[in-house]
């Protein structure tokens, strides 16, 4: 076995020295730069949980037109503040210390301050100023640490679109729970290390993260939703709801070129700052996406078209309106019941005509009108990026008769999301494409 000469063993110990050295810097730079926030947060806390993770998500951006986006779901910055009854002497002192500080009971806190339990919290959320006027006590066993908090500035703005971060069902961990915040969950949610950690153990511990690490996945979202977009959306949407008394109203505002979504809103909705006090857990969701429905008259449009496309009709097309004809022995009326007579196409959209519809799919037939409206995407998901999303319930065009057609043909008998109602009609007025709504 031969000797490494001295010149070049003293070079080998020399670049492995590098290595290390060239490691560690690398380590210190991750954990003092990359991570410097998150550990400083986490310090904080302090000793008053220890182990403990300072809570930490991704921000959720509006895009307004002025091109700055702002602030839809956050990160809310308080005090916690704990007690150790077991150090306490004097309960009543601390009840009352903390009485012109804090907006809890006397008799809470007592209770509290009095119990024989080793760790108790009385109050979360508080300010900065507050914390400090606490801290300025030095009451053996009471204590602040800080704390974060999923918070949205706008209030109930889009809150079913968003969604909001809740416990899961292991009533530990915190998550996206509906909306943006569920969909993107993967990409919002940060890792939760202790904020305990040796120092030199951190700088070694994985030491391929400092260089192989995909930090990629992490991050925030800026949506295409336009803040006072949205506000009118839902000031409309309320308005409609006072005028007809309606359970749910929705509506959507997309771009038909690019399926960049504007707005989407919900009424009634739900405070996300606030959703431990909704009663009805349905109120969360967003059945824009994850609903399907008869469109009734909406559709019309569509089948319209497809009749215009095939070359059945014209927009100069007429037709003898009787206010009512059978089909499959079922009578199908307009609206209103009455006749019109000799009219056009263009009436027949303009007055919302059933008996014209009936007219254009027996023109198209059976077959076309099902091509058609499977062509328009109905029957299918659009790949919203939303949970939940579910596809249109079309199975009446596999029927041979003509009925079904003929109701399909005014938005009966299939029922269909929102969502692909807006895409399909989006063909309309951009060329004939299907635009990815998002």
């Amino acid at each position: 076995m031969g000797i490494m000469p001295n010149q070049a063993r003293i070079r080998f110990i020399g670049v492995c020295v590098c290595l290390a050295a060239s490691i560690i810097a690398a380590r210190l730079y991750y954990v003092q730069v990359v991570k410097r926030d998150a550990y400083a947060s986490q310090a904080d806390r302090q000793y008053v949980k220890q182990g403990g993770a300072l809570f930490d998500r991704g921000s959720i951006y509006f895009s307004p037109k002025s091109g700055v986006p702002i602030s839809a779901a956050t990160l809310g910055t308080g005090y916690a503040v704990t007690l150790e009854p077991k150090k306490i002497a004097h309960p009543e002192d601390v009840v009352n210390a903390l009485s012109g500080i804090l907006p809890v009971s006397e008799d809470v806190l007592m209770a509290r301050a009095a119990t024989t339990s080793s760790y108790a919290e009385i109050a979360h959320r508080i300010d900065e100023a507050a914390a400090k006027r606490i801290d300025a006590l030095a009451i053996a066993g009471l204590g602040t640490y800080k704390e974060q908090w999923r918070y949205y500035p706008a209030g109930k703005t889009a809150a079913n679109a968003l969604g909001f971060v809740g416990y899961k069902e292991d009533g530990v961990t915190l998550s996206g729970r509906y909306g943006l915040e569920k969909f993107y969950d993967d990409v919002l949610s940060r890792g939760e290390s202790s904020a305990h950690v040796n120092f030199f153990a951190e700088i070694f511990s994985n030491v391929s993260d400092a260089f192989l690490k995909d930090d990629a996945s992490e991050g925030s979202i800026v949506t295409t939703i336009e803040p006072t977009v949205e506000q009118e959306l839902e000031r409309r949407l309320a308005s409609v709801m006072g005028v007809w008394h309606s359970n749910l109203t929705g509506g959507i505002i997309m771009n038909p070129n690019n399926g960049e979504i504007y707005a989407m809103a919900v009424n009634p909705t739900f405070d996300p700052n606030d959703f431990a006090k909704e009663k009805n857990q349905a109120a969360f969701k967003n059945p824009l996406v994850d609903g399907v429905y008869e469109m009734g008259s909406i559709v019309k449009p569509l089948v319209m078209a497809a009749g215009i496309d095939a070359g059945v009709v014209k927009p100069e097309t007429v037709y003898d309106d009787t206010g009512f004809i059978l089909v499959n022995g079922a009578k199908i009326s307009n609206f209103d019941g009455k006749a019109r007579g000799m009219t056009s196409m263009q009436k027949v959209l303009n007055e919302s005509l059933n008996v014209g519809m009936a007219f254009v799919a027996k023109k198209l037939g059976n077959d076309a009108v099902t091509k058609y409206l499977t062509s328009y995407g109905l029957g299918e998901e659009t790949g919203i990026d939303m949970p939940g999303e579910v596809r249109g319930q079309i199975a009446n065009l596999k029927s041979p008769r003509d009925l079904e057609h003929v109701t399909a043909a005014f938005g009966q008998g299939i029922a269909i999301s929102p969502i692909e109602t807006i895409r399909a009609l989006s063909s309309l007025g951009n060329g004939g494409f299907l635009p990815n709504p998002h």
